[in-house]
């Protein structure tokens, strides 16, 4: 997809919405290139809302996500806060 696109849909959900579960779903409802616009939206209300907010249902069955745990937690300790 074009990524302006991505990003103005991401935006628009970011700035209308109030959770981020309410984020992601409507940057998906909104259509095109849904899941880049879902994994923009959701990094941008994951900054606002916190890991804590993803819904659990979401995490349980995700796939290599012990890796992912893995691999941000080694990201954190590297970076700088």
């Amino acid at each position: 997809g074009y990524v302006m696109h991505s990003l103005q849909v991401a935006l628009h959900c970011w700035m209308h919405t109030n959770s981020y579960e309410e984020c992601v779903i409507q940057a998906i409802r909104l259509g095109g290139d849904t899941d880049t616009n879902a994994a923009i939206a959701g990094g941008l209300a994951g900054t606002t809302y916190g890991y804590t907010s993803i819904p659990e249902r979401w995490i349980k069955d995700l796939l290599l996500k012990d890796a992912i745990f893995d691999l941000a937690q080694r990201w954190m300790k590297t970076k700088p806060i």
